[in-house]
């Protein structure tokens, strides 16, 4: 899935990040917010958050409800980055099969899924 993997690309958790900032509302767009989503405490999405501010991916402004928190946000590089997302092109790519090889892929998909969480 994630075929570049050097220091310099974006980890598979920071694509989770930019994924879920592209999609939550405002009060959900902080770091406690994205820790959530994640499921992970807030220092590792802290430092998520920082390394999508530093590569200019994301912005971090006060909260204007929440003296304590920062609202992130996705900037036009951040969203030409999703634009090649590499979980969106195995979508797309799963979205152009035919009827049938889809509803296999989707049956073979659910039932790995099943496997590896107990069937939950």
């Amino acid at each position: 899935m994630y075929d570049k993997r050097g220091p310099h690309e974006i980890h598979p958790g920071q694509w989770s990040a930019l994924r879920f900032l592209s999609r939550a509302g405002e009060e959900a767009r902080t770091v406690n917010g994205l820790a959530t989503f994640l499921g992970v405490t807030p220092a590792p999405a802290s430092r998520a958050a920082a390394a999508l501010v530093k590569r200019g991916f994301v912005t971090q402004e006060p909260n204007p409800n929440d003296r304590r928190s920062h609202t992130l946000s996705l900037t036009e590089d951040g969203r030409a980055a999703l634009a090649q997302d590499p979980i969106a092109r195995l979508a797309n790519a799963v979205g152009e099969l035919d009827g049938d090889v889809r509803r296999a892929v989707t049956r073979a998909l659910t039932q790995i899924h099943h496997s590896l969480t107990g069937g939950v």
